[in-house]
C-alpha cells in the first residue's frame, strides 16, 4: 500500500495531462476555422440580393464577419438603427449562438460549414420607402443668423489628419461647411458610436446656440409615419451632466415633431404618424449648450406595418 501512495501523485499528475490533452481537443474541434467562415461567405454571397441584411452570432464574431463579407456590409447596414429597410436576414453563427433581431420562428434556410452554421430568416417587406440619412445630399443646409439665413456649401475637403483618436467625429470629407464657427458648424454622414459602444450611421448635427443649422429637403410624399433617431457620442453623455438637446422637426416650416434627448437615453426612437401628406420636411438642432454636445440623427419615411424595433 505504500508502495501504491509513493506513486499517486505521479498518477494524478498522468490523468490530469490526460484530461488536459483531451479538453484542449475538444476546445479546437468546436473552434470555427477561416476556412468555415469563407466557405459559409462563399454560399451566402451566391444568394445575396438587395435589401439583404447580414450579421454575426455572438455579437464579438463581428470581426470575422467582416473580415470574410465586409465589402457586402455598408455603413448603412453595419450603422443601422432598426432592420426595417431588410427583408432578409441572414446570419454566420458558431456554438449554437442566435443573432439580435432573429424573428422567433426557425430560419427558413439552415447550411453547416465545419463550425459556422449559415441561416437565413425572412423578415417580411421593408417599411423603408425613403431613408434621410442616403438621401441628405439633396437637402439644402442653412445657418440660421440674426441677419437671416446663410448656405453652407456642400463639397468635398481634404481628408482629415491625425486619425480619430481624442476625437468625438471625424469630419467626413463630403460635408456641407457653414461659414461661421467653421470647426463646428458642419453637417455630414458620419458613424458614431452611442452610449452603448453601438455603431450608428447618422447626420451628424451639432447644437449652435444663437446659430442653429437647419436641413430642410425638397417636398416628398411622406408616407404613414417618420422614424426618428437620436444621440451623442458616448462620452459625451455618460456622464450625465449635459444640457438636454432637442430635434425640431417641421413639415411646410409648421412643427411636426420635437426628439428630446436627455443624457442617459442613448440611442433614442420616436415614431411620428404622417398620414400619407406630401410637404417638405425641416430639421434643426437646439441646446443651451454647444460643448459635449456632439448630436447625431437618423430619420427614415415608412409606410406599411411597422415590424417592430
Amino acid at each position: 500500500m505504500s508502495g501504491l501512495a509513493s506513486k499517486l501523485p505521479w498518477l494524478a499528475l498522468l490523468v490530469f495531462a490526460g484530461v488536459e490533452v483531451t479538453s484542449h481537443a475538444v476546445t479546437r474541434a468546436r473552434v470555427a476555422s477561416d476556412s468555415d467562415f469563407e466557405a459559409a461567405a462563399r454560399s451566402l454571397r451566391a444568394e445575396l440580393k438587395p435589401r439583404d441584411l447580414i450579421t454575426s452570432a455572438p455579437d464579438w464574431t463581428d470581426p470575422r464577419l467582416r473580415l470574410v463579407l465586409g465589402d457586402a456590409i455598408d455603413l448603412a447596414m453595419a450603422g443601422r438603427s432598426d432592420d426595417a429597410a431588410y427583408e432578409r436576414m441572414w446570419s454566420l453563427s458558431i456554438r449554437g449562438a442566435r443573432p439580435a433581431g432573429a424573428p422567433a420562428t426557425a430560419p427558413e434556410l439552415s447550411r453547416r460549414f465545419g463550425g459556422v452554421t449559415l441561416e437565413r430568416w425572412s423578415l417580411g417587406p421593408s417599411t423603408v420607402q425613403t431613408d434621410l440619412v442616403a438621401e441628405l445630399w439633396s437637402a439644402k443646409v442653412e445657418q440660421l443668423q440674426a441677419g437671416g439665413p446663410q448656405d453652407c456649401r456642400q463639397a468635398q475637403h481634404p481628408a482629415a489628419r491625425g486619425g480619430g483618436l481624442g476625437r468625438a467625429v471625424v469630419p467626413p470629407q463630403r460635408r456641407f461647411q457653414c461659414p461661421k464657427q467653421r470647426e463646428q458648424a458642419w453637417v455630414g454622414p458620419v458613424v458614431l458610436e452611442d452610449l452603448e459602444l453601438s455603431p450608428r450611421h447618422c447626420v451628424h448635427h451639432r447644437p449652435l446656440p444663437g446659430a442653429p443649422l437647419r436641413v430642410q429637403y425638397p417636398a416628398q410624399e411622406l408616407g404613414e409615419r417618420l422614424a426618428l433617431y437620436g444621440g451623442l457620442y458616448y462620452e459625451d453623455e455618460r456622464m450625465g451632466q449635459g444640457a438636454d438637446v432637442e430635434l425640431r422637426v417641421a413639415l411646410d416650416g409648421q412643427p411636426l415633431a420635437t426628439l428630446k434627448h436627455r443624457d442617459g437615453d442613448g440611442w433614442k426612437r420616436m415614431m411620428v404618424e404622417t398620414g400619407g401628406r406630401r410637404g417638405a420636411l425641416s430639421f434643426e438642432v437646439h441646446s443651451r449648450q454647444q460643448q459635449r454636445r456632439t448630436f447625431c440623427w437618423a430619420a427614415s419615411i415608412r409606410r406599411g406595418e411597422e415590424r417592430g424595433p
